[in-house]
């Protein structure tokens, strides 16, 4: 799960515009397939990284996360 939601995390960032949504709803896709919250635990352990960039990086994807998600869900 850690790898699934990471390599998605990552079409989060700013050079990959293009795929936002689509990554968006396969995290959502991912986390309702479990009954543990592995997204929010992996993004608070990056955006709790002593690396500043794993941090930065972290913050941006919740970011873009966090906005779409609210706009999916009133879309719906």
């Amino acid at each position: 799960m850690y790898t699934m939601t990471s390599k998605l995390l990552k079409y989060l960032r700013p050079n990959s515009t293009s795929y936002h949504v689509r990554a968006v709803n396969l995290i959502w896709s991912l986390e309702s397939s479990t009954t543990f919250s592995y997204v929010e635990t992996i993004l608070a352990q990056s955006m709790n990284s002593p690396e500043l960039w794993v941090a930065a990086e972290a913050y941006e994807a919740f970011g873009v996360l966090w906005r779409l998600t609210g706009t999916l869900v009133f879309t719906l």
